[in-house]
This record gives structure tokens, sequence and C-alpha cells, in this order.
């Protein structure tokens, strides 16, 4: 019924994700190479390795862990997906896995395998994209984050270094030296 504004208020949004969903896969697609030589940066100059810094590689884990746990419960919902199509088939009931308007009858064996098989890949697709994202994103600020609390600490020492030495007629320029390296 395409009158039925509850249903439209329901498929909606679901149809809206999808589109979004595709279309953020398909930039990524054509970004690749550009994201390729980010990560390639990222691990070159920002990333902070344990045999470096143990201590600042264990808070960044440490604060990694929230969403890793987060990224887990979304792949936990995933394997809903796998698991209503085997109760529904017991049950000998034929729906979606989630909510959406077909304009056409889905109790057909093929047509619904093909829906639940196309639930599941949307699924997928936007579990991890979301997670990846997330990940990624996180990731990149928290060693950001500790290359600046590691320049941070070397503009400290650097700092207190210059005003113990003898000669303080040049301390501006030891420093803004030190500032530049």
């Amino acid at each position: 019924n395409n009158n039925n504004l509850d249903e439209m208020l329901i498929c909606g949004p679901t149809y809206l994700i999808l589109v979004e969903i595709h279309l953020r896969a398909f930039q990524l697609g054509l970004k690749k190479d550009a994201f390729k030589r980010f990560l390639q940066k990222f691990y070159a100059t920002i990333y902070i390795d344990e045999s470096s810094h143990p201590k600042l590689y264990a808070n960044i884990q440490k604060s990694l862990g929230p969403i890793w746990f987060y990224s887990l419960l979304y792949f936990s919902t995933l394997s809903s997906y796998i698991i209503m199509p085997i109760i529904n088939y017991l049950n000998n009931v034929k729906v979606p896995l989630y909510k959406m308007y077909y304009p056409f009858d889905i109790t057909s064996n093929a047509i619904y395998v093909a829906i639940v098989l196309s639930n599941i890949w949307v699924g997928f697709t936007v579990i991890t994209m979301v997670t990846g994202e997330d990940n990624v994103l996180s990731e990149v600020m928290l060693h950001l984050n500790g290359r600046f609390l590691l320049l941070q600490q070397k503009l400290r020492h650097d700092a207190e270094r210059l005003l113990h030495v003898v000669d303080d007629r040049n301390i501006a320029d030891g420093l803004r030296r030190r500032v530049i390296e």
C-alpha cells in the first residue's frame, strides 16, 4: 500500500541509509589511492610503536578499547542477520531482516533468498563502513595526540635545558632552533 504513511516512515530511512552507504563506499573506492598514501604517511611519521614508547603505546591501546568493544557489538548484530533467516525458515515465515516495503510478493523461495542475501550484504556493508571509519579515525586521533604529547615533552625539556645555560643571551634563538627541529 503506497499510501501507508507508517510504512513510508519506517522504510524510508532504510532506503536512505542504503543509498548513503553505497555512495560512501563508491567514493572510498574512487579515493583509495589517496587513502593508501595517507595510511603510508600515518604509519611512517605519526604512528607510535610499542618499541619506541611502550607507556604511551599502552595508553593509546587502552583508549582504543571502547572503540573495539563497540565494533564488536556492531559485528555481533550481524550474527543476528545469519540466525534470523534460519529461525524464520524453521517457523515458515518469510519476512526481510529489517523493515522494508517491496512492491512485489517476496514469499517465493528464490526471491526471498535473494532478499535475505541482499539484507545480509547491506548489513555487512553498513557495519564495516561504520566500524572502519570509527576505528581509523580513533587510531589517527590518538596517535596524533600521542605525537603532540611527545612534542610537548621535548619542548619542555629543551626549554628547561636552555634556561639553565650560562649564556642566556641566545635563549630565544636556541628555543626557536629546537622548535624548528
